[in-house]
């Protein structure tokens, strides 16, 4: 996997499949890394990628790093800001119920 981000410069997809891969696999904290090396070096990276590492990072239950991602690395790779689906997305994440968490559907405000 050294090869795909030696690159990552000239190469925006290889760099997507190779983080995408890394999240599949679990290796999150080793895709942010990567991310920020990219980012920090200047290379092409395509806007899905962003929200690609953002949406596991809060699928993971790290929703710090997912906002940080769609707020400060969208807006330093030149992208301005991040759309609001996929914010939206994020946020519905991290409002749903977890597995075990008890539901309380009839819940009424008195």
């Amino acid at each position: 996997m050294a090869t795909a981000e030696g690159h990552n410069a000239s190469c925006p997809e290889l760099l997507h499949q190779y983080l995408r891969i890394l999240c599949a696999a679990g290796h999150l904290e080793e895709c942010m890394e990567a991310l920020k090396a990219a980012v920090g070096r200047n290379d092409c990276v395509l806007m899905e990628t962003f929200s690609l590492v953002a949406i596991r990072h809060a699928n993971a239950g790290d929703y710090s790093t997912a906002y940080y991602i769609v707020n400060e690395m969208y807006r330093d790779a030149g992208y301005g800001r991040m759309s609001s689906n996929v914010i939206g997305r994020i946020r519905n994440i991290q409002t749903r119920p977890r597995k075990g968490q008890k539901v309380d559907v009839f819940h009424e405000d008195v």
